[in-house]
């Protein structure tokens, strides 16, 4: 997946609040990501947001069954929520 990157000065402040907008320009659609912290905007095509959603998609369920394996591990050493004593 690539995204064009784009960078400037001018990224008001209001784009700081929002984290992917679809913009039409000329008849096209387009998924913008503002990054204020780097002063920066992301743009990609509709396929290119749908590979974003299942990358995201996929890292989620990753760090979820992360998350399960290190609770599953806890509870076979029985140390439970705080910890062995």
């Amino acid at each position: 997946m690539s995204l064009t990157r784009l960078s400037g000065s001018n990224i008001s402040k209001r784009s700081q609040q929002i984290k992917v907008v679809l913009v039409q320009r000329n008849g096209k659609n387009y998924y913008v990501y503002a990054d204020p912290a780097n002063n920066q905007i992301f743009v990609g095509n509709p396929s290119q947001y749908q590979q974003y959603q299942q990358l995201r998609l996929a890292r989620n369920l990753v760090q979820d069954q992360l998350a399960t394996a290190d609770l599953n591990q806890q509870a076979a050493m029985g140390w439970g929520f705080w910890g062995p004593w």
